[in-house]
């Protein structure tokens, strides 16, 4: 009972990320975590996106120097301004998904329909999400 609910949040994560290039049978080299930063104040957000980005810096001179494929994070957020400080702190790119907003939309949404990519500070060596998930009509 010495940490708060955001240090063993940010514990875990730590330790969940720094372990996770060692699972061998993850061919898509993809993390996909779905809202790690809840219970978390604004400062230990900021923290996390600082060491998140440290840590994709450190994977992407492993990866080159395995001459391997890049690991990927997928951040599933649900919080716009956790969203907002991941994008200043972390090569990203986001995208919202309009389907899952509470706020009505005047136009429905189709299935099939193209998510926009949001200004982030993307850098090209990245893979765009569209790229990734094609969508099948029925």
């Amino acid at each position: 009972m010495r940490l708060n609910t955001a240090e063993l949040n940010t514990f875990a994560l730590a330790f969940f990320l720094l372990s996770a290039r060692r699972v061998v049978s993850n061919p898509l080299r993809l993390l996909v975590l779905d809202d790690p930063l809840q219970n978390m104040d604004e400062s230990t957000v900021t923290a996390v996106a600082r060491g998140l980005a440290k840590l994709l810096r450190l994977w992407k001179i492993l990866d080159r120097a395995e001459n391997s494929m890049p690991w990927q994070v997928m951040l599933l957020l649900h919080s716009e301004e956790d969203v907002e400080r991941i994008r200043q702190e972390a090569p990203c790119a986001v995208y919202s998904l309009p389907w899952l907003s509470p706020a009505e939309r005047q136009v429905p949404v189709h299935a099939c329909e193209a998510i926009a990519r949001e200004n982030s500070w993307l850098r090209n060596d990245l893979q765009r999400i569209d790229m990734l998930v094609r969508c099948q009509a029925n």
